[in-house]
């Protein structure tokens, strides 16, 4: 799978998981739910052993702006909730990306 077709997995999880649009996701929206929900995608990435700069380049963002969000997903995964809702991001992420997933899922 190419770095484009993995983050745009990232995304679409992302997006799913925070009811929104990819297009928002990917896009330069302040929006707080559309930069948890970047955050988040960026995160997914992270998680498969990107680089901030790798992550940046193919989001379209700098790597300090990558540094950012994922030290800001780093401190909301304290909240119990939220770190569920992250790993079940994270379990349907890894399955698209192995071709075991195609649809949403509902635990989302």
């Amino acid at each position: 799978m190419s770095d484009y077709d993995t983050a745009q997995a990232a995304i679409a999880v992302a997006a799913e998981v925070a009811d929104l649009n990819p297009r928002i996701v990917a896009g330069e929206s302040t929006a707080r739910r559309a930069t948890d929900a970047r955050a988040m995608a960026m995160w997914l990435l992270r998680q498969r052993g990107w680089t901030l700069a790798r992550v940046g380049a193919v989001l379209g963002r700098v790597h300090t702006t990558v540094s950012r969000g994922a030290r800001r997903f780093d401190d909301q995964m304290e909240a119990s909730w939220f770190a569920a809702r992250a790993d079940a991001a994270l379990e349907t992420f890894n399955k698209r990306l192995e071709g075991n997933d195609n649809e949403p899922t509902e635990s989302m």
